[in-house]
């Protein structure tokens, strides 16, 4: 995590130059917007790093005997039967809206599968804790509860690599051929968003996975593309029995993947954009 910041931080470097350019140019109409572009796209940056890197785990280490402690120092005594039976009807509740995901044995275990439903799992273990429960039971369950939504809250990146190669192949021509700094600078904010942007939830890529899809819908696209490529190979077939190869329509799908990419690579910033809305607002 902490080799992640330093290499957010380091590849924003020429990010804050850019950023210090554009406010000097600020009084015109087209820096105002530029300065609004920048301020919100440090905004996105500050808010993934701190989903990626600061947000905290729940704690998965609660004991009875550590609660019965805070209950004495409270002047309570143990949680009675009505509490505890109240409680575990409340963890029932809680678990039954979870959906089913297979474990490393096959067997079909609970797990949240939708924003909605652990943010919910989430105000339901904070009353669970302040409880401060004395049954063993319940603290183990509570425990288990929060080892699944650490590990479904946990981020992998779900985008394109290829994506992310070809921006970068891209944002190198540009910057030689064309040698506008704002051009590439905006290439590596935006590969640097998509990257970030493209770190899905971990219970959005299991809910994903068991609709049938794989993978993101870019990568999909792209693998289309170029699979197009490997399947269009052409042998016609002579009166004489002789056969000749003819891969014309392979090298059409190679060049029309290659324009595709460098256009999608164009647009990074676009799709980096709407990568963080679905995975950092609205988590679909």
């Amino acid at each position: 995590m902490r080799k992640m910041f330093c290499t957010a931080i380091v590849l924003l470097a020429p990010f804050s130059a850019f950023a210090q350019d554009v406010a000097v140019d600020a009084n015109t109409k087209n820096g105002f917007i530029a300065v609004v572009i920048v301020i919100i796209a440090v905004a996105m940056i500050a808010h993934m790093l701190y989903e990626n890197l600061f947000r905290k785990n729940l704690r998965t280490d609660y004991t009875a005997t550590a609660f019965r402690n805070l209950r004495k120092e409270k002047n309570l005594g143990d949680m009675s039967a009505q509490e505890a039976m109240t409680l575990e009807s409340e963890l029932d509740e809680m678990i039954a809206q979870w959906g089913k995901l297979p474990n490393e044995d096959g067997e079909m275990v609970p797990y949240p599968l939708k924003n909605s439903v652990v943010k919910k799992s989430l105000v339901t273990l904070e009353k669970a804790v302040a409880a401060m429960p004395t049954n063993s039971r319940i603290v183990e369950r509570i425990n288990d509860a929060n080892e699944i939504l650490n590990h479904a809250q946990r981020r992998q990146f779900n985008g394109s690599k290829a994506m992310v190669v070809t921006s970068i192949i891209v944002g190198i021509v540009i910057g030689v051929i064309v040698g506008r700094v704002d051009v590439v600078v905006s290439i590596c904010v935006g590969i640097i968003l998509y990257l970030l942007g493209s770190r899905s939830a971990t219970f959005l890529i299991a809910d994903k996975q068991l609709k049938g899809s794989s993978g993101s819908m870019l990568a999909n696209i792209i693998s289309s593309l170029f699979m197009g490529v490997a399947q269009s190979k052409t042998t016609a077939t002579y009166g004489s029995g002789s056969t000749k190869t003819n891969n014309a329509k392979g090298w059409i799908s190679l060049i029309l993947g290659i324009v595709v990419m460098v256009a999608l690579s164009a647009l990074i910033p676009v799709i980096a954009v709407v990568n963080y809305i679905r995975n950092y607002i609205i988590y679909w």
